[in-house]
């Protein structure tokens, strides 16, 4: 089970799967890069993991010449590198079942049996290797009101759906960013301000930042696409083409242009031209 929707948002205690063959089976090429396990099936890509290949000491020249050998040491390093962003990542840490959140380390399971009678006997451990006690772990009432208090949380349902009406509500605890982000506060709900629309004034402001944001991915896909040694890259060109749309979009927006174009066949002196345009029979005005 690989699907990585679910892997990044719940927690597992082990995954097997053999997608990390897809390329030798179906040309498949991954990529991870930024916490994302890319899926290729184009395989020119290849050409810009030069530098990756030398980092990782794979064959670069093997792997374009689709190697079966090399391509799968790609693709299984790739996975490597995916697998252990999401088993070191704080935040997955935090919603481990299995992981003792007082004392560290895991919570275990001991069974142990009486061959004579078939007896089964399950104790919990916790971290230290002590009987596991569920008290420990839980928070007092008033534990709870001074978290509510110090980390600005809504304590009613009407401030949670107030939240939610704003597009603002994301816990920090199941954010896939976790302690990554800037503004990562435990316990809290999402601290990225949002500009709230009221009317067609705040358009402008809107836009400014998403002017400001697709600036920045284009800079970032330059660099990225300059570090794998220049080769084209497909998605940079899109993020360009989304660009100048997006400019199109907003002079239409603040400095529209209302046109009106009319086409009627017919004499200058009779009919429908005649009536629209007040043209009198001697072809004037």
């Amino acid at each position: 089970m690989t699907q990585q929707e679910p892997m990044r948002r719940m927690p597992f205690y082990s995954v097997d799967s053999t997608s990390w063959l897809s390329g030798a089976r179906y040309g498949t090429t991954y990529e991870f890069r930024n916490g994302q396990l890319k899926v290729y099936n184009n395989k020119d890509v290849r050409k810009r993991f030069k530098r990756r290949c030398e980092e990782l000491g794979v064959n670069y020249d093997a792997l374009l010449a689709d190697d079966n050998k090399t391509v799968n040491e790609w693709n299984m390093l790739q996975w490597k590198l995916y697998g252990d962003w999401l088993t070191t990542s704080p935040m997955k840490k935090k919603q481990e079942y299995w992981h003792d959140t007082v004392h560290g380390g895991e919570i275990k399971k001991v069974v142990n049996i009486d061959f004579e009678t078939y007896e089964k006997e399950v104790i919990i451990l916790n971290g230290e290797g002590e009987v596991y006690n569920p008290e420990d772990y839980k928070r007092s009432e008033e534990e709870i009101t001074d978290l509510v208090a110090e980390e600005n949380l809504p304590s009613t349902k009407e401030g949670i759906l107030d939240i939610v009406g704003k597009g603002l509500y994301m816990e920090c605890d199941s954010c896939t960013l976790g302690d990554r982000c800037p503004l990562y506060k435990e316990g809290n709900v999402c601290g990225i301000p949002n500009k709230e629309i009221r009317g067609a004034n705040d358009f402008g402001e809107v836009m400014k930042i998403l002017f400001n944001l697709q600036q920045k991915r284009i800079l970032l896909g330059a660099m990225q696409e300059s570090q794998d040694g220049g080769i084209l890259d497909e998605r940079l060109s899109k993020e360009i083409d989304r660009m100048m749309n997006m400019m199109q979009r907003f002079r239409d927006l603040v400095d529209p242009q209302d046109t009106l174009e009319i086409k009627a066949k017919g004499s200058a002196s009779g009919g429908i031209l005649a009536q629209i345009f007040g043209l009198n029979k001697d072809g004037g005005e």
